[in-house]
């Protein structure tokens, strides 16, 4: 009897070893598979982009206007598969940034945590504070609304660090009197997002009477994704700065109507010609850069997420993994792999 037991035992140590190591492999598997996600939302002569992380934490950094509200929340929802937001930033106080806030709670998006924003009660102006859109923000933000200054992280999750490297005209490591910036554009609040090895840049509709102070102090590095500062235009991406950060990639939110003129000419000339650069993308094409030749320009039509300028089809996802990231143009299938910078 006892060499039968003895064998019953082995058996047992045997199953339970095994069961173990598949127990490890499936786990192992998992984390080896995760993914960060970035959208870059269409949302025309606006901004909005989702985060979500690997254990499917999520952040909005803006969300367009409120004619673009439906666009945003097809990309939470369908593509995304969420029904709610842990966090929401607000880089600025305008409407193409933070407008549509209202519209997507109305639809049943919660944003379950805190709403992150400049601060407003020294630097904004009467008539913004009484618009539409500023009430209607800090009604849904009310105590959940949280002041970021450079420095600052949100703890978001274990292995995903976003930090704010600058905002009101700050930047981290600064100090004495603030020179204010001369417009809102220049008050906005930057982020770096960082995932393992690669790195996110993106701020708003910084300009470049603040980017030199990012320069200057020397807190930025190397990144891997630009999302570019106010949708290309004129007065953002200084080339100091940009050889600073020295993105592969760079991502253009910006609107098919050219009423603005985005991007300007001269900046994606500088993006272009930035040695670091391998490939520039747009959410939309404009529209009119026949009309205007020497002020607007497109980049190559295999990099646009949407060409006929119809709807809201230029979502541009950027997908982290351990050592690539892809950029997928969803609406037209195209997608590219890049290796991640160490």
């Amino acid at each position: 009897m006892k060499p039968c037991n003895s064998i019953k035992r082995n058996l047992k140590k045997l199953h339970f070893y095994v069961l173990a190591l598949a127990v490890l492999a499936i786990f192992s598997g998992s984390a080896s598979g995760q993914t960060l996600k970035i959208y870059c939302i269409d949302v025309d002569q606006g901004s909005s982009t989702l985060i979500v992380t690997p254990n499917n934490k999520s952040i909005l950094i803006d969300c367009g206007d409120d004619k673009t509200a439906e666009s945003v929340y097809k990309i939470i929802t369908d593509q995304a598969g969420l029904t709610s937001i842990n966090y929401f930033v607000c880089t600025h106080y305008h409407g193409d940034h933070y407008g549509a806030l209202d519209k997507l709670i109305k639809k049943g998006i919660e944003i379950t945590g805190k709403f992150y924003d400049r601060n407003s009660q020294k630097w904004l102006g009467e008539r913004r504070r009484n618009s539409t859109d500023y009430k209607e923000y800090e009604e849904y933000a009310g105590d959940k609304r949280k002041y970021l200054r450079p420095g600052r992280k949100i703890n978001i999750e274990s292995g995903v660090d976003i930090e704010c490297i600058v905002v009101n005209g700050r930047a981290k490591g600064e100090h004495g009197p603030i020179e204010y910036p001369s417009d809102e554009n220049g008050y906005s609040l930057g982020l770096i997002i960082t995932y393992k090895d690669f790195d996110f840049f993106i701020a708003g509709d910084l300009t470049d009477e603040v980017e030199p102070k990012l320069v200057e102090k020397g807190i930025l590095k190397d990144v891997d994704v630009y999302h570019v500062s106010h949708h290309g235009a004129e007065h953002s991406s200084h080339s100091d700065f940009l050889n600073t950060i020295k993105p592969e990639v760079c991502i253009i939110s910006s609107g098919s109507h050219g009423t603005y003129k985005h991007p300007r000419r001269n900046t994606v000339e500088k993006l272009q010609n930035t040695s670091s650069v391998q490939h520039v993308y747009q959410t939309n094409k404009n529209i009119k850069e026949s009309q205007y030749p020497e002020t607007v320009k497109n980049v190559p039509d295999g990099f646009i997420g949407d060409l006929d300028c119809i709807g809201d089809e230029g979502t541009i996802l950027i997908e982290v993994k351990d050592n690539t990231y892809v950029v997928k143009i969803l609406n037209r299938g195209i997608e590219k792999s890049y290796n991640i910078e160490k």
